[in-house]
């Protein structure tokens, strides 16, 4: 699944440049319009009290991005368990070089319970379906 992103002045430092910690944003942006691509939007989750809760993320800075680029976010699911998800991502420019690359563990969560909990079977089969893809 891809989504493509445009730079803004906000995302960038006095010299132009993507600042680092925009990337974590650039990144759930992705992650949530991939979910969203699969039927699983955040409403639907908060009206359960569930939520996936990232647990870890590291991030690798192999080239900068610049105010305006274009760029574009893949994501891919490369592991589940009953209760985690381990999704891997990655920023390319406009001529489809990679500039970022990104692991999340997202973890499912009870907010009611405040605990990690099974992500329930209709998504489960969902994310099932995308590893698919």
């Amino acid at each position: 699944m891809g989504f493509n992103l445009r730079v803004y002045y906000s995302d960038t430092d006095a010299e132009g440049v993507v600042y680092h910690g925009a990337y974590v944003n650039f990144y759930d942006r992705a992650r949530t319009e991939f979910f969203r691509s699969l039927g699983i939007e955040s409403g639907n989750l908060a009206d359960r009290n569930c939520v996936f809760a990232v647990r870890k993320i590291g991030l690798e800075y192999l080239s900068p991005s610049f105010l305006d680029d274009l760029l574009h976010i893949k994501t891919v699911i490369t592991g589940m368990g009953k209760t985690r998800l381990k999704i891997e991502q990655s920023i390319s420019n406009r001529c489809g070089e990679v500039i970022n690359q990104c692991e999340v563990v997202l973890f499912f969560v009870d907010l009611q319970k405040k605990k990690i909990t099974a992500i329930p079977s209709d998504i489960f089969d969902r994310l099932i379906q995308s590893e698919k893809k």
